[in-house]
């Protein structure tokens, strides 16, 4: 799949993740801050659970993660004019996230399974 679609697929869902534990974790500051956000369908006892609630965390990161590695691999490799040097970082790059992933699906989901 080439890295601007996976840019594309991945940049809504990561923003609903990103709004998600964004609101909540003002929610857990400030009560009145999610009863306005969510029109009062969310109650100041539900954030905590939902702001640490183990699959929107491992969502978020692995999307950032997915949508990082493609952003990069669009803009940040497009400048290096060297062609071993462009596909080392990108291998280097891949390594890397599939890695952080690997961690945190042990950490996230090792429970479960």
């Amino acid at each position: 799949m080439r890295p601007f679609r996976i840019v594309e697929l991945t940049a809504v869902p990561l923003f609903v993740f990103s709004f998600i534990l964004i609101i909540t974790g003002y929610g857990i500051v400030s009560p009145k801050v999610i009863s306005i956000f969510t029109f009062g369908l969310v109650s100041y006892q539900n954030v905590p659970t939902l702001h640490s609630y183990r699959l929107i965390r491992y969502g978020f990161s692995v999307l950032l993660l997915v949508h990082s590695y493609a952003g990069f691999e669009v803009f940040g490799l497009k400048k290096i004019r060297n062609r071993r040097l462009r596909l080392f970082l990108s291998y280097l790059l891949l390594f890397i996230v599939i890695y952080v992933v690997w961690v945190a699906t042990i950490t996230e989901l090792g429970e479960i399974f």
